[in-house]
């Protein structure tokens, strides 16, 4: 079952009464990458054993991608 548009929204472009409206998914992992001022930056794939096994046929990855003010790291 392919995500419906409004489940791929992120949860900022939402109003607070739609958040919870959207379908959950099941968390891989979370991770925090800065990002270079060139742009760039490689992100590593799950781990593989936290893919589900139970079910045979394709699934997909949702990457869902947040902005922060939060310069810290970039010093």
């Amino acid at each position: 079952m392919e995500p419906a548009l409004f489940d791929l929204l992120s949860e900022a472009s939402l109003a607070p009464e739609q958040k919870a409206l959207q379908k959950r998914y099941r968390l891989l992992s979370r991770f925090q990458n800065n990002l270079a001022p060139n742009g760039q930056t490689v992100i590593e794939g799950p781990d593989p054993r936290l893919l589900p096994t139970t079910e045979n046929r394709a699934y997909r990855i949702l990457l869902r991608i947040e902005t922060s003010s939060d310069v810290a790291g970039l010093v």
